[in-house]
Formats: C-alpha cells, structure tokens, sequence
C-alpha cells in the first residue's frame, strides 16, 4: 500500500488525510495570504521594494520545474560477484535511491516533525510560519529558512541560490506553490528525503545511513533515524563524526518536535534519547573484498560501453569468485613475513622505505576464461598500482613452456637425450640454475623439470628465433617480445595475464579462451548494453589435446622430480613451473590446477634484484603459491587430468632415455614411445665421478 492509499483510508498518522486533496481553491487563498504578509510587510515600510527589479517574473515559468518533475536520481553504479552478491560501486556522489515506501515510517515521521509539521496541510508554503519570519525579519533584518516548507527547500536546492534575499524568497514561494500543483505530496517527500546533501559525501538518507552508520536505511533504528533527520538543517554542522555533541543535542531537538506535533509518544521519545549512538567510520566496499579487481572492472566497463560509469546505474556482473578471492588475499597477506625476510638481503641503500617487496596473484578459469580472483599487491592502500594487469616483468624459466610445446609439436619426444654443456651465442652465455648440471647427459624432460637454461638455447636455435616468437603469440603472450636469444629463456617482459593466458591452454586441452573480467552490464531498469560473448565464441585451438597433455605431465614433473619438488605432496592436483629472471628481481611461479589457472609472481618494483643471496622462485614465489594451493583444495573438489586418446605413459631413464623400470613417469604420442632397453652410457655414468642419484 503506497503512502497515498494510506492517507486516504486514514490509516497513518505520518499523512494528512486531506492533505493530498487540498482543492485549488484553498491553494489560492493560501498563496494570496503569504504574498499579502510579505507585501503588508512592505507597505508597512519596513522592507525596500528595490529587491522587485531583481524578479523576472516571466522567467518563473512551469519549464523551470522540470528538473524536479522529471527527477531520476543519480544512482550508484554496482558491481556483482559471479553469484549476484554486491562488492563493489562506483559514484562520484553518493546515492543510494530508496521508495518512499520503503524508507522506515519513524525516519519520515521525524523529517516532517522537525522541517515541516503542516506538510500534509499546506499547499507548497506554511503561512503560519512566514508570518512568523516576517516579524523576525522586522525585528533583526535576517530572513530566518525556517519557514521554508520542505517543499520550499526542495525548490531551493534545485533551482534557486542559498542567498538570503526578499527577491529569492519571492521566487522560492512562487515555484514551490506551481510545483505542488504538479507533483503529489508522496512524489515531493520523496524526493526531497533522496536528493539531498547530508554531508560525508552522502546524498539522501539511505546514503547517510551507510556514511555515518554503516548499515543499510531498512536497519537504522528510531534513535538514528532521529540523527539522520537532524541533519537536512545544517550537514557540516552536525556531522556526528566531526561534532558528535552538536549533534546529539540536535538529535534532541527532533525528537522533542516528534512529541510536540504527536508523531511519537513520550514513553517511545525517552527509549530514543537513551539509545546509544554508535558512529562508524565510512569504509569504501570497493576496498573490502577486491579492490585491484574493483579498479581493473571500472576500465574493462568504460572500454564495453563507452559511457560514464559513476553514479549512472549501472548493474555490472563480474566473474569474480568471492571464496577464491579471499583465499588469494589470505594467502598474499599471511606471506608478509616471508616477503619481509627475503626483503632483507637486499643492502638497505639500494632501497627506500616505502620499497617493499611485493607479491600479486592472478587466478583464472581455463574452460571459460573468466578470472576469479584478483590481488594486485600486497595492500591497496599502500599502492593502488595494480601488478597483475598493469606491470611488465621478466618471466624467467616460467616462459620455457613457449619452447618446450613448441618442440613437442614439432617432433620431439621427451625422452630425447641432450648432453649438458656451456653455450655461448653472439657473446650470450646463459648459466644453468646449478653449475654441476655440466658435463652430463639429460633427457628433454628432466631439462624441462630441472630449468636447465642450456638445453633451451639449443632447442631454440634448432627451432628458429621467428617460430618461437610467433608461437609465444599463439599461446596468448600479447606483450611485445625481443627478438634476441635471451627472450627464449624469460629475459623479454610479460604481464601476468600473457601467463594466464599461456598456461589455461595447457590446461584446457590444447585451447586458449580469452579472459574476461564481465559477463553483463545492464541499466538500472534492466537493459542490457553488454553481454561477454560465450566461451565458445572467444576460445581458439592452439595446440592439441594431446600436446597439451604432455605439457601437463611436463608441469607434474616438475613438482615430482625438480624445482618443485619440495611440494610433491600436492602435484596430484596442482602442478606449474618456477620462473627466476636474472639476480632474481622476478620470482614466479605458474601452477594449474584442473579448475583454476593461477599465477603468483613476487619483487621489488623498481627492478631490483637479490644479487649474491640465495632468493630465487623456488624459495620465495612457490611456497607462497602452493599455500594457496592447499587453500583452494578445501573450496573445490579436485580432480586429476584425463589423459587424451593416443597418448601412451612409460617409465624411462631420465638421463638417457630408455626404458628403465627404476626411472621416472613420461608421456608419449602414440607411435614415438622409446625403444631401447639399456643403454652403454648407463654404465658408464654408474662408475666414477658421473655417479648420479636420478631419483629421489
């Protein structure tokens, strides 16, 4: 039932039973009366008619109430999670629309009790109460606003200046008397109670409720309703934040008014002035749940639409997984320790204060594209700068599966043989991650799984700089990349979404699905002006499934035999590959589980490294990712990677390549499984200084 089905049933004592069915006649009278005590006023000599040739009466037309008439409140834009739940807005202003209906009865009843008791009755203006102003005018020369009616102030606030003159309250009266013939009583309380200024940024009561409150207007309770009433007379003189006395005494004032014109009882009054009033300090939800992801959506949104984002209305749906999204935060947040260690081998003048070393995780779906979860940094409030979508950083090793598919798909096997020996290309000579990997045989899996630097200038000088480059595109690395040797072993820098990109097609049988951050972006009133195109339309083959595959397995390999291997435990359901640039300014690590790709890296962002320590991806970026890892196994059931048709899985020496019973776990393309049995090298490498302990 609206509040004009009420005031004509009798039924609420907020609403003048007649008050909305003042006839025209009344209003005339009415009107006559205010302007014969003004003019009365006048002739009496106490106020100049001077201020007349300041009217343009002819300008004070209907045309000039159309901004009211018309009303549509700017709205806050709002942003929803994956499953429709809030966690973000965007406004310059602060708007929060609520029905009039829906705003609580007590919050209405002590609006009108202390800014205009005769609402209901009067016609646009209380003749009562300007009688009364223009006897204090008399008195003190000062036009007192408290005979202004809430629809006088509604005016005012739309059209008219805050100065205090004869001529603008001359116009006042006269719009405020044309817009009540225009608009029903319930229209111009509404409006009035959302449109304006309540101070903190805030506009309307909902808003006011949420700045000072913290909680939306359906819970206020009668005490602060009282408060937020209070505050249309004077926002900045009775912030309860700023002036928190001022403004309980003014909170007294309203509720001695609800007494005074009966809107409640003296017993209800007294509960209300002893109600505690507890303030909250506004604390943006942009910065409570995803605030990098926040930022990264308000771009994404201005690029779909091409309009303004703030304070339009927007409803914009986003792919964000809240429970992925705090255990990303957690994780990022519980490794502060370790990051601060680390931090610490570096010479304190190489760095300022404010330098941290800091940690960002990108984590998306791979069979949709959709990113779940987004951390940026260590603390947005340190530094808005978000590293996952906005730093270029050098990958290291992590990029080496550009190489390694790359040959797959070319021919090789991994269980081809290399021998392990210095390079050098142009005077480039990359090292090895460790220098006693010299002088010794290794099938391409274990220099896949051991980061062997060597065998990857070998592989791409066979395979050639321009397919190498031109396949890195393919997987999703949109970042611009040298053409120099140095590129095939991580030197050339990447986003974190060029990696994301690059490791969900491994992940998702061979087929790269563009990532996307929103899924629709509607009206207020429920248009669609974007809808994110199915996965089907954006997703391309780039490799095959059984390609991908045996990336997978190369990924698992890592955990169970190399540079991962201290996470072993885990490489049933998350795998990745360890990527350190040079003096280890960039440690990452670009791990898969079967329903998420997640990609952490960790630095400093001036690009300084850990020159002479022992920092390095193993150490700092892997155990902050597999923490989240372990996380994420409680929120989803994991499962393990179907291996595809045509692909065949021996156990083959990791040194040379036959099959051995003793060695480790390899996959194959149908068709170029190893033949050999045993191998002269074998024993040879058994004797002497080449005794190795392959497996663990």
């Amino acid at each position: 039932m609206t509040y004009e089905d009420r005031a004509n049933k009798n039924q609420d004592p907020l609403v003048d039973p007649i008050g909305s069915q003042i006839n025209r006649p009344r209003r005339v009278w009415l009107w006559l009366i205010g302007i014969c005590s003004v003019l009365g006023l006048s002739g009496a000599g106490y106020v100049s008619f001077k201020w007349l040739d300041k009217i343009d009466f002819f300008a004070l037309n209907d045309d000039m109430l159309q901004s009211i008439v018309t009303y549509e409140s700017p709205d806050n834009s709002i942003v929803f999670d994956r499953n429709g739940e809030k966690f973000g807005e965007f406004y310059s202003t602060h708007y929060v629309y609520t029905p009039l209906e829906d705003i609580p009865r007590d919050l209405v009843r002590a609006v009108i009790a202390v800014e205009d008791r005769r609402f209901f009755s009067h016609s646009g203006i209380d003749v009562r109460a300007m009688f009364r102003a223009g006897l204090q005018y008399i008195k003190t020369r000062r036009l007192r606003q408290g005979a202004s009616t809430l629809t006088q102030q509604l005016v005012r606030n739309f059209l008219l200046t805050r100065e205090k003159t004869m001529a603008r309250k001359v116009k006042e009266i006269y719009l405020a008397l044309r817009l009540e013939r225009k608009l029903s009583k319930q229209r111009i309380l509404e409006i009035y109670l959302n449109s304006l200024f309540l101070g903190n940024g805030s506009y309307g009561v909902a808003a006011a409720a949420q700045r000072y409150f913290g909680k939306p207007l359906s819970e206020i309770n009668s005490a602060e309703s009282a408060l937020i009433a209070g505050l249309f007379q004077s926002p900045s003189r009775y912030n309860p934040q700023r002036f928190p006395k001022k403004a309980k005494k003014r909170q007294k004032q309203v509720i001695r008014a609800m007494v005074a014109s009966k809107k409640v009882s003296a017993r209800k009054a007294k509960k209300m002035l002893n109600t505690k009033l507890v303030y909250t300090g506004y604390n943006s939800i942009n910065t409570q749940i995803a605030p990098y992801f926040i930022d990264y959506v308000r771009e994404q949104a201005k690029n779909l639409i091409q309009k303004k984002i703030k304070n339009t209305g927007l409803r914009i749906h986003t792919t964000l997984d809240r429970e992925i999204q705090m255990a990303a935060q957690t994780t990022i947040h519980k490794s502060a320790h370790a990051l601060d260690r680390a931090r610490a081998y570096i010479e304190e003048s190489r760095l300022s204060k404010d330098n941290r070393l800091e940690a960002s995780l990108l984590v998306t779906q791979p069979q949709t594209g959709e990113i779940l979860a987004m951390v940026g940094g260590r603390d947005y409030n340190h530094s808005q700068f978000n590293r996952a979508v906005q730093a270029r950083r050098s990958p290291g090793s992590a990029f080496k599966p550009v190489i390694y598919s790359l040959a797959l798909e070319q021919g090789y096997k991994w269980s081809d043989m290399f021998y392990i020996s210095p390079v050098a290309v142009d005077d480039y000579r990359p090292k090895n991650y460790s220098s006693d990997s010299y002088l010794q045989e290794a099938t391409l899996l274990k220099a896949f799984y051991k980061s062997i630097n060597t065998t990857v200038i070998e592989l791409g000088q066979d395979l050639g700089m321009e397919e190498v480059l031109n396949h890195a595109k393919k997987l999703g690395i949109l970042s611009t990349l040298k053409d120099e040797i140095g590129t095939m072993l991580g030197a050339s820098e990447v986003t974190m979404l060029d990696m994301a990109r690059m490791y969900s097609i491994f992940a998702n049988k061979g087929v790269l699905v563009e990532p996307i951050a929103i899924t629709k972006i509607t009206d207020r009133e429920g248009q669609v002006l974007y809808e994110a195109p199915p996965a089907s339309e954006r997703e391309t083959k780039v490799v095959s499934e059984q390609i991908a595959y045996l990336m997978l397995e190369g990924l698992r390999s890592v955990m169970r035999y190399g540079t991962g291997y201290a996470f072993r435990n885990i490489s049933h359901f998350a795998i990745g590959k360890t990527g350190t640039s040079n003096d280890a300014k960039d440690n990452w690590f670009c791990g898969i589980t079967p329903e998420t790709t997640a990609i952490l890296w960790a630095g400093l962002d001036g690009n300084i490294g850990f020159e002479g320590s022992s920092v390095s991806a193993v150490k700092l970026a892997l155990p902050i990712w597999a923490n989240f890892a372990k996380r994420i196994e409680k929120l989803h059931q994991t499962l393990d990677f179907e291996a595809p048709k045509k692909i065949k899985s021996h156990k083959v020496h990791p040194n040379f390549g036959s099959l051995d019973n003793a060695g480790v776990t390899m996959h194959f393309l149908e068709g170029l499984e190893p033949k050999k049995t045993d191998t002269n090298l074998k024993a040879i490498s058994l004797s002497g200084k080449f005794r190795e302990i392959f497996e663990r």
